[in-house]
């Protein structure tokens, strides 16, 4: 085994794990003070006006930008890497740009919404696009030191001001949450350019005709089968918006979120993994690929598993503190819990077209999904007149995306997944969940149970899967 990989990956995986603090106090936070401050039906509005950020950033890129996310890491020449840098966020501005007048011209003559409003949206949209562009490059080369400290800093940063604002009244509205953060993201903008401009060098230079092409038909797929990821994680809020109500959005928008936070891991455990398999694989290491492709899989049922039937013991108490005691809520919470276990394996999986520069049937499988998930939550919402009814809709949506990815996955990479430590996972859930479930005739604190499902669980797992080869990877030579 490679040494220096097994030192960086065991700082990267470290550092995430601290990061991870940051990713998950950051909407917890915002969800709590939002909820009990200034009301649930204001988070509702929140959450589809930061998905319709995430939709619109994704537009804006045209994809471009892949190549700069596949092959910096690689490459040793600081001109070809400051050009695999700039090309695409200086092409994306430009896009950017010609949106916000687009915009200001419409809304300026239609009236359709307050030109304050409307630049608040455009400040926001700005800012968010180049501090997480910016920030993505300590991601792809590897500086996951930088990469956590800058990430970490800026959460906490926005939650301090925040929190002070709700405590003495200075915040009122989500507007000026939204100015906060924004503010917030410009001034770690600023910082993170003259790094990298003293790193690099800056350009103002863009793609010729025939590289824009090459780059958007290469990255293209790929932007759209994330436009198709933010629409089956989205959708289902305007859905909710228009057929029922803003409060109705809000309360389903608090369980989507609580029911993802597992989501965070992926973000976690991928936040490295993907350069170090784009690597192995660049070296003709498969067999480190596969390991690697394993190990984060896993890693994260370990994680959904119990957060499920955490959800189960204590989702009406986490709702309670945010003001939400409604039955519909609580059973979204618990199904989407489950849906958001195989949204997470396929995100996780994803990485692998992206490594074979194999977007376009990916594109294709989750715009497909994408459209059943909207076209599902109209139909079945307008039947039922319930949000509980976009839980389910999600839930089917994403074991079918899983599955069919899966099978076209298998076209394009040869797996050596280890099935047996996937059925003793299971056979570990399972037995801790009976354990549990006889728990309940001994004792009726929820508290007490939960505690003993987790001891159990994590004893097991200790006992009957190998950990310390996955984790090291002694079967493995990974560079």
């Amino acid at each position: 085994m490679n040494n220096s990989f097994k030192n960086s990956f065991i700082s990267d995986t470290f550092l995430s794990l601290i990061n991870s603090f940051g990713l998950f106090l950051k909407p917890l936070a915002l969800l709590y003070l939002i909820n009990n401050y200034i009301g649930t039906d204001s988070y509702g509005l929140i959450a589809v006006f930061l998905s319709s950020i995430s939709l619109l950033t994704i537009i804006s890129s045209l994809g471009v930008g892949l190549s700069m996310r596949r092959h910096i890491l690689s490459e040793v020449g600081i001109e070809k890497k400051r050009n695999y840098f700039f090309y695409p966020i200086n092409f994306q501005i430009i896009i950017m740009f010609i949106y916000a007048i687009t915009a200001i011209l419409f809304f300026g003559l239609t009236n359709l919404l307050p030109l304050e409003d409307l630049f608040i949206y455009i400040l926001y949209f700005f800012s968010f696009t180049l501090f997480n562009y910016f920030l993505e490059y300590r991601r792809w080369i590897l500086n996951a030191k930088g990469y956590i400290k800058i990430s970490l800093f800026s959460a906490l940063l926005f939650l301090t001001i925040i929190f002070i604002g709700f405590a003495f009244g200075y915040i009122t509205n989500i507007f000026q949450v939204l100015i906060i953060d924004s503010l917030v993201m410009i001034l770690i903008f600023i910082y993170l350019f003259f790094r990298i401009n003293k790193e690099l060098g800056f350009t103002l230079k863009t793609f010729k005709a025939t590289e824009l092409k090459s780059e958007v038909k290469l990255g293209l797929p790929f932007a759209l089968g994330g436009l198709g990821e933010v629409i089956i994680s989205s959708s289902d809020r305007y859905v909710i918006l228009y057929l029922l109500t803003l409060l109705e959005t809000g309360l389903y928008s608090a369980s989507y979120m609580i029911a993802s936070l597992p989501l965070i891991f992926v973000k976690v455990i991928g936040l490295f993994i993907p350069q170090h398999m784009f690597k192995n694989r660049d070296n003709q290491n498969f067999k480190a690929v596969n390991a690697l492709i394993n190990l984060q899989l896993l890693l994260y049922l370990v994680i959904s598993f119990p957060f499920i039937i955490f959800l189960f013991f204590f989702g009406n108490n986490i709702l309670g503190y945010l003001n939400i005691f409604n039955v519909s809520a609580y059973y979204s919470l618990i199904i989407l819990s489950i849906a958001s276990t195989f949204f997470g394996m396929y995100l996780l999986l994803s990485s692998i077209t992206l490594m074979e520069k194999k977007t376009l049937i990916q594109m294709k499988i989750m715009f497909f999904f994408a459209i059943c998930n909207l076209l599902g939550n109209f139909i079945f919402i307008s039947i039922f007149q319930t949000f509980f009814a976009a839980a389910i809709t999600t839930l089917v949506t994403n074991i079918l995306l899983f599955l069919f990815f899966i099978f076209y996955l298998q076209k394009i990479w040869t797996f050596s997944f280890p099935f047996s430590i996937l059925l003793r996972l299971v056979a570990i859930f399972a037995s801790s969940v009976f354990l549990l479930s006889t728990a309940l005739n001994v004792s009726q604190n929820d508290i007490i149970i939960f505690l003993i499902f987790i001891f159990v669980y994590i004893f097991l797992n200790y006992l009957l899967i190998p950990w310390k080869k996955l984790l090291f990877f002694n079967k493995a030579l990974i560079n």
